[in-house]
């Protein structure tokens, strides 16, 4: 998580996403972000982490000055906190958009598992919106997190292929 929500308020961008549009539409809302679906991780879902694949994009975030949400999830990561080293190398710690999924769920409203195509309009003006403004298989995205480019690449998402240079001019 980034302190550039709490101190200024704006909008986070990853260094790997192409923005085609502005964000003008959405800079009225106190916070902002997108569903983050990623099907493959479903069958991972297990009682620590119940809706894995379902979450909310960390690519991609606006934010009001002190925003309550962006907070929480702050706080959660100043907590001291024991990782585990897993076999494989992998670190056992919860990532940022299921952190985010977890703290608006339980404090704000948003819900799991809901339909792709539709907002969420959640408590204190923040609104996390579907697929279409952040993912390359959908029309005209305001941007696109490249990492679901990479994850096309390589097999992992299927979807048509895109040639984005010449799509979103």
């Amino acid at each position: 998580m980034r302190q550039v929500e709490m101190h200024p308020g704006g909008i986070y961008l990853d260094s790997d996403v192409n923005v085609f549009r502005k964000f003008d539409v959405f800079l009225h809302h106190a916070g902002f972000s997108s569903v983050e679906y990623i099907p493959k991780h479903i069958p991972l879902r297990n009682e620590k982490n119940e809706y894995c694949g379902y979450a909310i994009l960390s690519a991609v975030i606006g934010a009001d000055k002190g925003n309550g949400w962006i907070k929480k999830c702050l706080d959660h990561y100043r907590q001291e906190k024991e990782f585990k080293v897993l076999e494989g190398g992998k670190v056992d710690v919860e990532v940022i958009p299921d952190v985010l999924a977890r703290y608006a769920h339980l404090y704000y409203g948003f819900q799991y598992d809901q339909p792709l195509d539709q907002p969420q309009y959640l408590k204190e003006n923040i609104v996390i919106y579907h697929l279409k403004y952040s993912q390359p298989h959908t029309e005209k995205p305001i941007c696109i997190h490249m990492q679901y480019m990479s994850e096309m690449a390589h097999g992992r998402m299927t979807s048509q292929n895109y040639n984005v240079k010449q799509k979103y001019k």
